[in-house]
């Protein structure tokens, strides 16, 4: 696993294979799909940012959740990739829909994850 700063964005990637970006919840943390880390990293690069104001990632403003989105494209665009799954989970699966509205050539599959 390595750990890294990447736009102000406190970024942990593990594994080898076709990119999956997890989004957290209000709240969250990158951790928070830690327990699944170790079987999607087996078959798939994990790319846990910590959002703005959560974990490890400063405030950063005042974000919207486009503008989070934003800041994941750019992410994506960082680390080179051209095609990634999404995973969000609770408000996460707001900025993952922004995500894809924005990134529609970039989004292979996504997993939206929350109550109702």
């Amino acid at each position: 696993m390595t750990t890294q700063f990447i736009h102000d964005l406190q970024v942990e990637i593990e594994g080898v294979g076709p990119p999956l970006l997890f989004i957290h919840g209000l709240g969250g943390t990158s951790n928070t799909i830690t327990p699944q880390v170790s079987a999607l990293a087996a078959r798939y690069q994990v790319i846990r940012p910590d959002l703005p104001g959560a974990g490890r990632t400063g405030m950063l403003g005042s974000p919207s959740l486009r503008e989070i989105a934003a800041r994941m494209l750019t992410l994506l665009a960082e680390l080179k990739h051209s095609k990634v799954g999404l995973i969000g989970h609770s408000m996460g699966t707001v900025v993952c829909q922004y995500l894809a509205e924005e990134g529609r050539d970039l989004v292979s599959r996504m997993v939206l994850l929350g109550r109702r």
